[in-house]
């Protein structure tokens, strides 16, 4: 039985109880044919209760008597709000939430008045009702919809209310629209809500329990029982890690130039900074954005690879869940394209459009006035300009990613083939970080580490603008040849993928006769692309002429010259004078007089003509207008705390002006023009779709209107719209997908978060699509209650199968920001729920992932401190790659200062300065992680958990590690006599509070250890899993400090440590194996890696395990000696100075406080 059953249940206990009016509330209108379907599905006859509107119809407007006097009337929470007031009003006199929500002519009010009319008070039910969660959140302003809740509640004080949903709350403060929720001795609601925030995970827990035992809330969850959770590592093609590590370089190039320019736009004051600090946000968003979509891209062939051998070899219908559809990126990459009169032949890449729109709108292009008349000032802007030109040049020449990933394989055979012992112990941390620190000696130039704004005009000399101006002619055919070369293998690179997953469905892809149309690398030299011409490209390599000239600023500062609209008669003889007057440029004033004869005719030009971009695509006059007057209003304004200084003359107050300058317009045309270089994934759910078989084979149950779609005959992509296939309407088409979906006419269906609440897709009883589900989640959502709601879609009640559910990461650290964000609030909403984190059996395997703690915080901290070399060496068990700590110090200050954590400061000696915003924060430190190649991810996310795996260790044996509902688990649990004893009754309800005495036995005999090996080995033929060689009984061979001085002093015995081994197999999808350990004393020790058991224990022979052997006898002595307070025995330091010690102790009472804590 579903919550909507339930819900139908009460709706019909409340007509039966004499009622006669219900309002429904849910997230979508689709949802009213399920509550439709869920009164009929009682079986009931009378009284017969309908819902309101019937059929396909809207909402009436005026008194709703006039559609029924009684039923159920179904409602959406964005129609609730209709007509309402604004909430930025509230506060103001005479508005208060009722006058303002319940306007006259609002929906809620003509809701509130038809609900008024019934006699034994209406039934409010809020189905999905997360969605009022914001009335308390962190920026203060509640959301309209959780006002109307809350509103709705207070204007009907009679009415009997239900809240209803999968994911309620995450936090505590999303609980405060439940208005009818009791204080339980609190002041208030919100009180409560407060005290239970500040108390930690745990009280949640209780706080759930205790409501449980009240009878104030009821918590049905359905059984996970049958369901499978798979993490599904994605690893990287050598391909796709080519993209991804160039694209970090990109940005790193990026920052540097976006840094350097700020650094001179506020080299005269400060006015800049906070329009500066703007840009910076947008940056850093951007930035996030971009490798979110790299990582979706990297995912997607793999995905549809399973996908579809889980439906044409495993016979099962695959559902394919994200949050983001990419539509907007689509449709603005589609205007760019007709604007420019191109064609699109194959999908929108969504990472370039995000690159070239920050380049585009956030670039900095103005400057004061007086900065650009000041001549040391121009110096260093031609000098930057020059320094940027000469970057895009090498990356417009860089090999293609086909070129570098097969240079990165070949290295690799080279490599495997000169292993003469294959057996050799190899620290791999080490030689990836030599490889690392080659490649960025060798990018070095490329990223733009050499500008530093200070300095830079004494690194522009005129010989290497000479040189520039000499090699341009071969660099442009060099860069076209380039060009076509990367465009053919994106095209082949394509082909071979549907050629490949085709052969899985058993469909025959037509080649793409397009492909072969694309000239040979050195057919560029005679023809060039259709592209290249109508971006302005002449046969004879002269530079593009006509759009791509920005007007500058003429005199008056305030107004521009714009060549195109009429020229400015000229007042000087000198033809280079002319052209620059006709250009709308200023005049230099240094130059007047006669002018001297010079070999080069462009030598008086500005730089940026003499070394001028390729033409823009994508970015119109309008982008710089904007960018402009986005500038001048974020300055302060002259009544500001600068007043003084402007008003000190009327030329100063001039020079203060912003104004355009040249030199950074033509920088972001250097910017854009670099992008081409970049071989970036298209977007990823177009991407999907046409890999899994077209729209003909995928369900797709999304918010967009329009998707590309490739033609089979031509190869072209085109824009269609969805319904195109489908003979329905918009509103209706998500749902028509999903019965195509049902019915088993398609058998890969994806969702978005537009249809992740309310859309059953199970394997329904009553359907024809009896496949079991599989359940692949592509892009983890934000937020747990989005999470739930996702995985809610294929387990659902009435289905005849549980499904499997396969969650796919990849190996760069940088996306565990968001499946630690999901695993984090999953745990809170498992805690809220059901009274225990664990609850919710999605998060389990995502456990691994919860670092952004308090523990997670101290290890970033602990890492920026040894990356400032604070520290002599890393916390316990924490390997150094390469085991140079002062080494790998410096190469973590180096990542880190190129993602923008901390920088150097020169007046310090270069000393690595890190602002206190970023202390702490895991979140942000994992969103500038995904900034940095694969390899020094690799690197630094491995130390970072490593240090993390330390903190947590450390805070343990302090006993202040916060493990909320723990189980158990022992070989022997039981309950000592006398026990349970009621220590409180609760008056109003009759709950009681009960104490328990639990007595645990954690040990496990000889005998019973080599049963659970036997029988996890037949377990593993079983489920088809290797038995691995490290599985058995292992003894210490190694001893630390501490294990040194328990065993010659404090633990009285020189005998060794001895554990079970047996491999934990989901751990492979995290890239480590592990192995759960079983000791004498302790039946769940925890896990050791398999790195830390081969280095110290070694596993007991066959003959060692025999009776009366080492074995035995070992492990016997471990087991008698667990029965003592300790295994230090009487030598333990801790009890000598009065503390206590359970180290070993296999024997312990637990005290339990069950039943309803809360009201005592």
């Amino acid at each position: 039985v579903g919550k909507g059953r339930q819900i139908a249940g009460l709706v019909y206990s409340h007509a039966r109880g004499g009622g006669s009016r219900a309002l429904w509330i849910s997230v979508s209108g689709d949802l009213k044919f399920d509550a439709e379907r869920d009164l009929r599905d009682l079986g009931l006859d009378a009284p017969r209760v309908e819902v309101f509107p019937k059929g396909n119809g809207s909402m009436p407007n005026g008194d709703l008597n006039d559609m029924t006097t009684s039923g159920v009337v179904f409602c959406t929470y964005s129609l609730l709000i209709q007509g309402s007031g604004k909430v930025a009003d509230l506060g103001k006199e005479g508005a208060d939430l009722e006058t303002l929500l319940m306007k006259k002519g609002s929906r809620l009010e003509q809701l509130v008045r038809w609900l008024r009319q019934d006699p034994r008070g209406p039934l409010i039910v809020f189905d999905e009702c997360h969605r009022a969660k914001n009335l308390v959140n962190e920026s203060g302003m509640p959301t309209k919809t959780a006002l109307a809740v809350v509103a709705l509640q207070r204007a009907v004080p009679d009415a009997r209310v239900v809240y209803c949903s999968a994911t309620g709350a995450s936090e505590p403060k999303n609980l405060a629209y439940m208005t009818r929720l009791s204080a339980h001795g609190f002041t208030s609601v919100e009180g409560m809500l407060n005290t239970l925030t500040e108390s930690g995970m745990g009280a949640l827990e209780m706080f759930a329990l205790g409501l449980k035992a009240t009878g104030s809330y009821l918590c049905r969850s359905l059984s996970y029982a049958g369901a499978e959770f798979e993490l599904q590592n994605c690893s990287l093609t050598d391909e796709m890690a080519a993209m991804y590590d160039r694209s970090c370089a990109f940005w790193q190039m990026l920052h540097n130039v976006f840094n350097t320019a700020a650094t001179g736009r506020i080299a005269e004051g400060q006015r800049m900074e906070k329009a500066s600090s703007v840009k910076w946000a947008q940056f850093w968003g951007a930035h996030q954005r971009f490798f979110r979509q790299m990582l979706l891209s990297a995912k997607v062939p793999h995905l549809a690879r399973l996908a579809l051998e889980h439906v044409h070899e495993r016979n099962m219908a695959v559902v394919i869940g994200l949050q983001s559809t990419g539509e907007s990126n689509v449709g603005q990459a589609m205007a760019d394209a007709a604007t420019q009169g191109e064609e699109m032949d194959d999908f929108v890449s969504a990472p370039a459009v995000i690159l070239r729109n920050l380049i585009a709108k956030q670039f900095p292009v103005t400057s004061t006035k007086s900065q650009l008349d000041a001549d040391a000032e121009r110096t260093r802007w031609e000098a930057l300009y020059v320094h940027v030109y000469a970057i895009v040049r090498r990356w417009k020449q860089l090999p293609t990613v086909a070129q570098t990933a097969d240079k990165t394989r070949e290295e690799k055979e080279g490599k495997t083939n000169n292993t003469t012992d294959p057996d050799a112990d190899v620290d791999e941390a080490a030689a990836i970080l030599d490889r690392v620190e080659r490649g960025l000696k060798e990018t070095s130039l490329l990223v733009g580490d050499h500008l530093v704004w200070e300095t830079i005009g004494d690194r522009a000399s005129s010989r290497a603008v000479e040189f520039l101006l000499e090699k341009r002619n071969i660099n442009e055919t060099a860069e076209r040849a380039r060009a076509e070369l990367a465009k053919r293998e994106d095209k082949e690179r394509g082909e071979r993928e549907r050629a490949q997953l085709a052969a899985i469905a058993g469909v025959d892809v037509r080649p793409n006769p397009r492909v072969e149309e694309i000239d040979a690398p050195g057919a560029s030299d005679e023809k060039l692309s259709r592209i290249d011409k109508k971006r302005g490209w002449k046969d004879d390599a002269s530079p593009p002429q006509g759009d791509d000239k920005e007007p500058s600023d003429g005199d008056t500062p305030t107004k521009d010259v714009d060549s195109r609209k009429g020229s400015t008669d000229p007042t000087d003889a000198n033809k280079i004078a002319v052209k620059r007057l006709k250009r709308g440029e200023e005049s230099d004033s240094s130059n007047d007089g006669p002018v001297q004869c010079q070999a080069d005719p462009t030598a008086n030009l500005p730089i940026y003509e003499r070394l001028p971009s390729a033409p823009r695509i994508g970015v119109s006059d309008a982008d710089s207008l904007i960018s402009e007057e986005d500038e001048r209003s974020r300055s302060p304004s002259p009544g500001g705390d600068d007043a003084g200084k402007q008003q000190q003359g009327v030329g100063d107050a001039a020079n203060e002006i912003l104004v355009r300058n040249p030199y950074l317009v033509h920088i972001r045309d250097l910017l854009l023009e670099a992008t081409d270089s970049l071989q970036l994934p298209p977007n990823p759910l177009d991407h999907l779709v046409d890999l899994c078989g077209g729209p003909s084979k995928v369900a797709e149950m999304t918010g967009r209107e329009r998707r590309l779609v490739r033609c089979l005959e031509t190869g072209n992509v085109e824009a269609k719209l969805r319904r195109s296939q489908l003979d329905t309407t918009q509103k209706l088409l998500n749902m028509a997908e999903r019965e195509s979906f049902q019915n088993g006419e398609k058998l890969i269906a994806i969702i978005s978060e537009a249809a992740s609440t309310g859309v059953s897709l199970q394997a329904d009883k009553r359907v024809k699509n009896q496949r079991r589900r599989c359940h692949m989640t592509l892009e983890l959502p934000w937020s747990a209650d989005k999470a739930i709601q996702q995985f809610g879609r294929s387990h659902r009640s009435n289905q005849s199968s549980a499904p499997l559910y396969q969650i796919l990461v990849t190996p760069c650290g940088g996306e565990r920001r968001f499946a630690s964000a999901a695993a984090k609030r999953l745990q809170s909403l498992g805690a809220l729920l059901k009274g225990d984190r664990r609850a919710l059996g999605a998060g389990v395997d995502l456990r691994a992932f919860d670092i952004d703690t308090k523990e997670g915080a101290a290890a970033l901290n602990r890492l920026y401190d040894d990356a400032r070399e604070k520290n002599p060496g890393p916390m316990p068990n924490v390997r150094v790659p390469g085991g140079d700590v002062k080494r790998f110090a410096q190469f973590a200050r180096r990542c880190l200062v190129s993602v923008g954590i901390g920088h150097a400061n020169r007046a310090k000696g270069n000393a690595w300065e890190l602002a206190k915003k970023f202390e702490g924060k895991v979140p942000l430190f994992l969103n500038r992680l995904m900034g940095l190649s694969v390899d020094q991810q690799k690197l630094l996310f491995a130390y970072f958990t490593e240090t993390h795996e330390a903190e947590v260790a450390e805070a343990k044996a302090r006993g202040t590690f916060d493990e909320g509902v723990v189980s158990l688990s022992a070989e022997s649990v039981a309950m000592s006599e006398g026990y349970p004893r009621v220590v409180h009754t609760d008056e109003s309800s009759g709950a009681t509070t009960e104490l328990c005495r639990i007595t645990i036995d954690r040990g496990v005999t000889f005998a019973r250890v080599l049963e659970k090996l036997a029988q996890f080995k037949r377990t593993c033929v079983d489920t088809g899993h290797d038995f691995a060689d490290e599985n058995g009984i292992w003894v210490s061979t190694k001893m630390n400090a501490k294990e040194r001085d328990e065993a010659k002093g404090g633990a009285e015995t020189s005998r060794p440590w001895i554990l079970c081994a047996t491999e934990i197999w989901r751990t492979h999808a995290l890239g480590r194996r592990m192995f759960r350990i079983r000791r004498p004393y302790n039946s769940d020790s925890p896990s050791l890696s398999r790195e830390h058991l081969v280095k110290n224990y070694r596993k007991l022979t066959p003959e060692e395990l025999e009776a009366g052997g080492l074995g035995e006898l070992t492990w016997r002595f471990w087991y008698d000696r667990g029965m003592e307070p300790c295994i230090h025995g009487s030598r333990c330091k801790r009890r000598a100075h009065g503390g206590v010690c359970k180290v070993g102790r296999r024997v312990s009472a637990e005290y339990l406080l069950t039943g309803a804590g809360l009201p005592l």
